[in-house]
């Protein structure tokens, strides 16, 4: 049967382009439909713009740390969250124009429908009233922010990631939720001048981290006058008096509490965007809150139709996305299984920034009479001690043979140096050869590989020192 395409995308996130772009480029015939914008949900509403606003939130803050490197204080100003809600825009738009314009992404060799894609078979799809059929079909639609049944919430038009940037300005800002969104953008905020109140389940921010790093980005977010409010259920939301009012119970008290601010951002739980698809008609399985089903080569239940990002995993991150969009496209073009790749690497960029990889001290894996974990505090790290930043620490997790099985890195710049950790993972690099490769000094990365050096003091029984002292006639 001849199809019109050799691969149908639906999507054009970090997923779709990577599969899209990628495949034009080995000679495919490929054509990417796009209900929304070019770039997905990374370019105008998470990566992008969050980064954005908390480089803004950065030199705010520093501005206002002149003392602690010895220069003489500054009277405090008002931020303009307005022109700095501008900038973030002017930031995506120019992401948008370099990386995602459509004429740049058809010289490429890819033809571009705008418009939703629904699937009348399980090789044709309807977009703008005809049919496009494919050889292959890679589905790339992302997530949303998921819908909290809260009562009265919807009614207040609360804010979430794909609205908060637009807004135009606001002086306070109740956050529902600790996760990285919530403690990104709550410390942006905060420090920019707006008044910001974080409401959580969890005892500490951050909670699916190592407790440790929780704690120190709690302490930080405290002192930036972020108010915190622990182990606490949203049970109302409603408007008075023109401000937002949010009726919490904390799990240890009786009473209600309430919470009022200009503005609400939901900053809780993410929904694959399969409804509006018709998979049933593609014969894909899928659930609505877990998304679509796909094996370790990110196929479907229908094996010649692939699935990548956001609406196939719970690894919700535009890196692994594009890592899918790979796997996916090396097992379409070249027949390769192709399998994805467990080491995936995260981070939150809080102040201290937080980035870990594999297992952790508080997950069930974990054993400690199979495990080696390894810390180092930021308090010993010169670059650290000069930069006046020395909360934080490293945390190495190894087998006894000394493989990395896990890593948790608190403080700056941790989201680039848990890269180093993700490269010995995926290669089974052993701890001993990070701590063998030097090092510029003084950076950052000279802890990680102080932490490193470790494993060979661990591993250094009294039995062979003793061994050593006896064979080399050493008298310590």
């Amino acid at each position: 049967m001849a199809y019109d395409y050799d691969i149908v995308v639906i999507g054009a996130g970090g997923g779709g382009l990577t599969a899209a772009i990628g495949a034009a480029g080995i000679g495919a015939r490929v054509i990417l439909i796009e209900g929304e914008k070019l770039g997905g949900d990374c370019t105008h509403y998470g990566c992008i713009p969050s980064k954005a606003l908390i480089k803004a939130a950065h030199i705010a803050h520093a501005s206002n740390e002149r003392e602690k490197v010895g220069l003489s204080s500054m009277s405090d100003t008002d931020c303009d969250v307005h022109a700095v809600l501008a900038h973030v825009r002017n930031v995506v738009a120019d992401i948008e124009n370099r990386f995602e314009d459509p004429e740049e992404i058809k010289r490429n060799g890819v033809d571009i429908e705008m418009g939703f894609a629904r699937f009348v078979n399980s090789h044709t799809v309807e977009v703008n009233g005809k049919n496009i059929s494919g050889k292959k079909i890679v589905i790339a639609t992302g997530a949303r922010p998921a819908d909290l049944p809260i009562k009265g919430l919807a009614s207040v038009n609360p804010k979430t990631n794909r609205t908060i940037f637009e807004a135009d300005t606001f002086k306070s800002l109740t956050i529902i939720g600790s996760g990285p969104i919530g403690c990104e953008l709550g410390q942006a905020f905060a420090r920019l001048g707006v008044a910001v109140n974080i409401i959580t389940r969890d005892e500490v921010v951050l909670g699916r981290d190592e407790k440790e790093a929780g704690e120190i980005v709690d302490r930080s977010l405290k002192s930036d006058g972020i108010n915190i409010f622990y182990k606490s259920e949203v049970r109302e939301v409603f408007v008075r008096d023109g401000k937002k009012v949010v009726t919490i119970k904390n799990d240890t008290e009786d009473k209600s509490q309430e919470i009022i601010a200009d503005e609400i951002l939901v900053a809780v739980g993410r929904q694959p965007n399969v409804e509006n698809l018709c998979l049933e008609k593609a014969g894909v399985e899928y659930d609505v809150r877990k998304g679509i089903q796909v094996n370790e080569k990110t196929q479907t239940t229908v094996t010649h139709i692939y699935a990548v990002g956001d609406v196939a995993t719970p690894w919700k991150f535009t890196h692994y996305a594009n890592h899918m969009g790979k796997v996916a496209l090396t097992n379409i073009i070249f027949h390769i299984p192709a399998k994805m790749s467990k080491v995936i690497p995260r981070a939150t960029f809080t102040a201290p920034e937080v980035a870990s990889i594999g297992i952790s001290t508080q997950d069930n894996v974990f054993d400690p009479k199979s495990h080696y974990v390894f810390d180092k505090g930021y308090d010993f790290v010169d670059r650290a001690i000069t930069d006046v930043a020395q909360e934080g620490f490293f945390r190495i997790i190894t087998n006894r043979k000394g493989l990395i099985v896990g890593a948790t890195i608190v403080g700056g710049p941790a989201g680039e140096m848990i890269n180093e950790i993700a490269l010995a993972m995926q290669n089974n690099i052993s701890i001993t050869k990070l701590s063998d490769t030097i090092h510029a000094y003084p950076t950052y990365s000279y802890g990680l590989r102080n932490c490193a050096d470790q494993f060979r003091a661990k591993s250094y029984s009294a039995r062979k020192k003793n061994l050593v002292k006896n064979i080399f006639g050493l008298r310590g």
